[in-house]
């Protein structure tokens, strides 16, 4: 099978095959303090960042086991269910750095479904990654995303995502390889008003659902785990 690399700014590394599985028995992503949230899966709704949130399950997501990027288990998404956050600091990145990671695995390529998002979710504040057929857009709170990026996904088969932005730039990487940078204008209203805080599987006005698998996500402020490096 084909090899990848994936390695991050702060020496997490691992090399991930490309076939139904990226490895198993350890994680993948690990702590530190600029860590906002980390679930891989361990637990249905167990935060593993340094100060954990309490995450709660909506509608039925549920661990499957057997079906996972990496580790033992995967979150399984219907259409129907999300998980969710409080409100927090954490997720307001204003116009600094940010990471966010996942691996994703679509059951069928579709239109308009969210990864993750942060506020309402209508695009206007706060932030969201969604997918289309074609193209994954990062909105950054204006109502308009960031230059969307072609995905080149396929259905049933795993992906690694890293959306990021360093010093004004935003990156997209695919397994580890940065497929669009560009300016990340505009930026908006990065923190929302609402009292809505993380959604993983919809967006935050409870739409937009994914529908197949997301597998051990992390959200970094602060610091980029990819790095554009100019």
């Amino acid at each position: 099978t084909t090899q990848q690399v994936i390695t991050s700014s702060n020496s997490d590394s691992q090399v991930l095959t490309s076939n139904s599985t990226f490895g198993s028995g350890t994680n993948l992503f690990t702590a530190d303090a600029n860590t906002a949230i980390l679930l891989q899966g361990n637990s249905l709704t167990v935060d593993e960042a340094p100060i954990p949130n309490v995450v709660t399950n909506n509608n039925g997501v549920v661990l499957r086991q057997g079906v996972s990027a990496f580790g033992a288990n995967s979150y399984y998404f219907d259409g129907g269910d999300y998980l969710k956050t409080a409100q927090s600091t954490d997720w307001q990145f204003g116009t600094g750095d940010f990471s966010i990671e996942f691996w994703v695995w679509w059951n069928a390529v579709a239109s308009n479904q969210v990864v993750v998002s942060y506020g309402s979710g209508n695009g206007v504040e706060g932030w969201k990654a969604l997918f289309d057929g074609t193209h994954i857009t990062m909105y950054l709170g204006s109502g308009i995303g960031a230059p969307g990026t072609l995905h080149g996904m396929s259905e049933k088969k795993w992906y690694h995502w890293a959306l990021e932005r360093k010093s004004g730039v935003y990156s997209s990487y695919r397994n580890g390889v940065d497929v669009a940078s560009n300016d990340a204008t505009p930026e908006g209203n990065m923190v929302a008003s609402s009292s809505i805080g993380i959604t993983i599987g919809a967006s935050g006005g409870l739409n937009q659902n994914w529908v197949g698998y997301i597998d051990s996500i992390r959200i970094s402020k602060g610091i980029t785990r990819y790095g554009y490096s100019g």
